[in-house]
């Protein structure tokens, strides 16, 4: 049985090109938005494979399109494990100096803590560095249903990763208790890894049924650095 989505750096990559990414074996990256537009040609992340650390990252230039970061005019810096420890909020400050926003997609499978002290360290370090926002990939299993009740509490839901879907909880929670501009952003449901893309998706509570493309739920994560609508919430974006 698979894991329930959670999601690497590679994302906007498969947005970009449209290739698939390799499973995470560790902590994977974190990207930040400068505050220097580059007009119709900037950096949109182009998937490279790391054989040391079994995910892609890497940014090049490309003609600006719907496709990333360059569609919207911004310049983007990724930042992988080697370049800095997003649970180090002394190197979240140092990295994410000069940026205006921020996309965590960072996730450790082996750390039950990770993710809380990543929350700790961004919303310690990305204020030091003049960061206003923070959008963070999130986890369906721990998004509320319409009937209000976690996903993870469903019937029949996967329950042999839970450690890991409470460990993105914990994550959330230290987000909440902050003073910080978030929004966690995750699918309703689960990718659909042979989709394309709409160009389009909607918000939506957590439903096991639901799919959206990658290239799509980019987008929704772009759309939250560039007019922002949500602040403080765990959001769930689907097809439509």
């Amino acid at each position: 049985m698979t894991m329930p989505a959670h999601l690497s750096p590679n994302l906007i990559g498969d947005r970009v090109d449209g290739q698939t990414g390799s499973n995470m074996s560790g902590s994977s990256g974190w990207l930040t938005v400068p505050r220097y537009p580059v007009g119709n040609q900037g950096s949109a992340y182009r998937p490279r494979h790391d054989e040391d650390r079994g995910f892609r990252s890497g940014w090049q230039d490309r003609p600006g399109g719907r496709g990333g970061g360059s569609a919207t005019g911004h310049q983007v810096t990724a930042v992988t494990r080697q370049q800095g420890d997003v649970t180090d909020a002394d190197v979240v400050a140092e990295l994410a100096a000069g940026h205006d926003a921020a996309i965590n997609a960072a996730a450790d499978l082996t750390s039950g803590t990770f993710f809380a002290d990543a929350a700790r360290a961004l919303v310690d370090g990305l204020p030091r560095a003049g960061v206003r926002r923070l959008v963070s990939v999130g986890l369906a299993s721990v998004l509320d249903t319409a009937s209000g009740t976690p996903l993870m509490d469903g019937p029949g839901y996967p329950q042999e990763y839970r450690g890991f879907y409470l460990s993105h909880a914990a994550g959330t929670e230290v987000l909440r208790a902050s003073a910080f501009d978030w929004v966690v952003v995750s699918p309703a449901g689960d990718f659909d890894h042979e989709a394309t893309g709409t160009g389009s998706y909607r918000t939506a509570p957590a439903d096991a049924a639901s799919r959206i493309a990658r290239a799509d739920f980019a987008l929704a994560l772009l759309d939250e650095i560039d007019t922002p609508k949500h602040h403080r919430v765990h959001l769930g974006v689907e097809e439509g």
